[in-house]
């Protein structure tokens, strides 16, 4: 656990760093009123008024619980551990951009199993279309089968 003390704006900085946005990015989805040098000014404070909490975390697309509970050791820990990674939000809740790059990853391979499938049955009733027309002439059950047996019987 972090001793060190609760800095909003550091934690608001870190986490719009890591999403890869840029200030002046943040500040027109915060709309009218926002620049860059004015979300730079925010990131150095450490307390934020809850409603604009709530804006930025809006913004950035995350609970307001992770720009609260962010934690930097957190994420070095994650980045350089083989052990399994622990949650960089405090007070029980998972870290969502982790959890939404698994369910990311999840569905990519049920995708490419799917393809595979879908490819691997192509293959077979292409399999099965080749064998019916190599087998129709020859086969007992095919109706031209035994028209050319009448034929060549008469």
């Amino acid at each position: 656990m972090s001793t060190h003390p609760l800095h909003l704006g550091h934690n608001l900085k870190r986490l719009r760093e890591i999403q890869g946005v840029k200030q002046q990015a943040l500040a027109l989805q915060l709309g009218e009123g926002w620049n860059q040098k004015k979300i730079s000014l925010l990131e150095a404070r450490p307390w934020i008024e809850p409603e604009l909490l709530q804006q930025l975390a809006r913004a950035l697309d995350v609970p307001v619980a992770a720009i609260e509970g962010f934690q930097e050791e957190g994420l070095r820990r994650q980045l350089t551990s083989p052990l399994p990674a622990l949650p960089l939000v405090i007070d029980g809740e998972a870290n969502l951009l982790e959890k939404c790059l698994q369910l990311q990853e999840e569905n990519r391979s049920l995708y490419q199993q799917l393809l595979q499938a879908e490819r691997d049955k192509s293959r077979l009733l292409q399999k099965l279309v080749n064998q019916q027309k190599r087998q129709a002439p020859c086969s007992p059950l095919h109706p031209l089968s035994r028209s050319h047996k009448r034929a060549s019987l008469l």
